[in-house]
């Protein structure tokens, strides 16, 4: 009905959904979440401030003593909603008629895997797969080598890709499954590490060794930025700060000021990958390094989840409130999960300007983050190698419906993804551990949503 109700005054695009749904989340948190005038309170303040400056962004606003006419550019519009918003929240977390939040309660799966032996029987079948697919395609291991199987070089470009998208998921599987922080803004994480590559490399001329230095300080900096928000909000308030944080980011790359460096909305182009790195020339050495990377930070992962720290982390997420209790600072140990998290996605953003040297500004908006919290819902949250199983199948099952069915293959997505979340509740791998798939009750949830 609103949509009915909207399409007349606003007109269609393709990304009204996205604009909507970021507008009632800033319209719900600045008016409360449990409260429906509250709701009713935030959508009227978003509406007349968003009119406001529309207007005024028309005929002008002339600054005091000045002679200078200030027209708001089209970008302020969200920016000035967002920060509205996180205004409101540090000030009253619970937004202006919200009631007080139930702590957030999420139960941790299974534990992870009692030893390596896994990862590093998949790490040899990776390592091999570009030989064993030049095989089938008649070439030697020579020419694999050289670059000059085109079946598997389709087929490496394809799990550097994964191997990314992995990482990303991995980064967020860390704060979310693992440490209960729910967070709306970790696209932000990845866009910061994909855009400052491109530009150090395209606009500064640095060195790879520098680029990803700056990249990593970059990581620390922005986690301390999300970390300045932790002692005074949590649970679903401090997701939508984040997501206000991310698209305040978001504004910025499109914005026409910068857009000598991110190239607005068309994106950052033209980067010059490393001729030793190049996906062009040296897709076999990017894909081994991206592979070595992704083994690297699993291990160093696992090594932090079953580390005193990680499993402080772990009761944080069960019971805050009893952590304390028991004497913990709680928001070091969030802050040092989010640390780790931060670098791992900046790390990934980086590879993936590497490894493709456009980067597009989807990659800052909510769509990326919800495509990690997608990968480790069909992987299993809180389990890591759910993470790398559920880039695995994102990936393939993207490529193989957009392949054969084309345009159509995102409703059939999205078909497939629920009824894994259906039949699979806790994922993959957690489904797989607790051995509690049951079709009757998939089947149950399934008829549920038909009412």
């Amino acid at each position: 009905l609103g949509g009915v109700l909207a399409a007349p005054s606003i007109g269609l695009s393709n990304f009204m959904g996205e604009s909507f749904l970021l507008n009632a989340l800033i319209a719900l948190a600045i008016g409360g979440l449990t409260s429906y005038p509250g709701a009713a309170l935030g959508s009227l303040v978003v509406g007349l401030l968003q009119q406001f400056i529309i207007k005024y962004g028309q005929i002008g606003i002339p600054i005091p003593f000045t002679d200078i006419i200030f027209k708001p550019s089209p970008p302020i519009v969200p920016a000035s909603t967002i920060l509205l918003m996180v205004i409101i929240l540090l000030i009253l977390p619970n937004g202006l008629l919200g009631e007080k939040e139930l702590p957030m309660n999420t139960s941790r799966i299974s534990s992870t895997l009692k030893s390596n032996q896994g990862l590093f029987v998949t790490l040899l079948i990776f390592l091999l797969l570009p030989f064993l697919v030049g095989l089938f395609d008649g070439a030697s291991p020579v020419q694999v080598w050289l670059n000059e199987s085109g079946q598997s070089k389709f087929i490496q470009g394809l799990a550097i890709e994964i191997f990314i998208l992995a990482l990303f998921a991995l980064s967020y599987d860390l704060i979310f499954g693992f440490t209960g922080l729910l967070s709306f803004g970790h696209s932000m994480f990845f866009a910061v590490g994909a855009y400052l590559t491109g530009i150090l490399l395209k606009s500064f001329g640095l060195s790879l060794g520098a680029t990803f230095g700056l990249i990593l300080v970059a990581g620390v900096v922005q986690a301390l930025l999300f970390g300045m928000v932790l002692p005074r909000v949590k649970g679903i308030t401090f997701a939508l700060v984040t997501l206000g944080m991310a698209s305040v980011f978001h504004v910025l790359v499109l914005s026409t000021e910068l857009g000598k460096y991110t190239g607005s909305d068309v994106g950052l182009q033209g980067v010059v990958t490393p001729e030793w790195i190049s996906p062009a020339t040296e897709r076999l050495r990017l894909y081994f390094i991206t592979l070595i990377i992704l083994a690297l930070v699993f291990m160093l992962y696992k090594r932090f989840v079953d580390s005193p720290t990680g499993r402080v982390c772990t009761a944080i997420r069960e019971n805050e409130g009893r952590a304390q209790m028991l004497g913990y600072n709680t928001f070091y140990f969030k802050l040092a999960a989010l640390m780790l998290s931060s670098l791992t996605a900046a790390l990934a953003g980086g590879l993936h300007t590497i490894y493709q040297p456009i980067v597009s500004p989807n990659v800052a908006g909510l769509g990326y983050t919800v495509t990690a919290l997608l990968i480790i819902l069909i992987g299993g949250v809180g389990t890591l190698n759910g993470a790398l199983i559920g880039a695995v199948v994102f990936r393939v099952l993207d490529y193989g419906l957009r392949r054969y069915i084309g345009e159509s293959a995102s409703f059939i997505n999205g078909a497939v993804y629920v009824v894994i979340v259906l039949f699979l509740p806790y994922g993959i791998v957690g489904t797989w551990r607790l051995r509690s798939m049951n079709v009757r009750d998939g089947w149950t949830r399934f008829l549920k949503m038909f009412g």
